[in-house]
């Protein structure tokens, strides 16, 4: 087994020194999780990063929290839009004239933005229970 003369450089900075006689190594770093491997010519290569990994749990974690905070936000919204007065709804879809339906949509803004307020501020009202 040949041993390599030089020595390495991890991709997290550290130093490293290879066992003798071994053909795997892992970088004992914390949080690096590089494993290295004796290759058929005689120098060590990084074969595996569990780092990879870990950032992959990570980020399928704030995926999922994502999920969940989101999922409040549309429900909010889709309780606030049940509460609207039908017959606002009526008249803007279906007056002639075009300050009519804009008075419509400005009520039915107003009264949305006024319900998600409370959500705005951070405040559990009676969308989130």
């Amino acid at each position: 087994m040949v041993k390599q003369a030089l020595s390495r450089t991890c991709i997290c900075g550290q130093t490293m020194s290879f066992p003798e006689g071994q053909i795997k190594a892992k970088c004992l770093t914390e949080n690096c999780g590089a494993n290295w491997e004796l290759g058929a010519e005689g120098f060590w290569a990084i074969t595996h990063i569990d780092a990879a990994q870990q950032m992959d749990e990570a980020v399928k974690e704030f995926i999922e929290s994502m999920k969940v905070a989101f999922k409040r936000v549309f429900t909010a919204i889709m309780t606030a839009a049940e509460d609207i007065n039908p017959k606002w709804l009526h008249y803007y879809s279906h007056s002639k004239k075009q300050r009519i339906r804009n008075k419509y949509e400005k009520m039915i803004r107003i009264y949305l933005t006024n319900s998600l307020q409370p959500l705005q501020r951070g405040k559990v009202g009676k969308f989130l229970e």
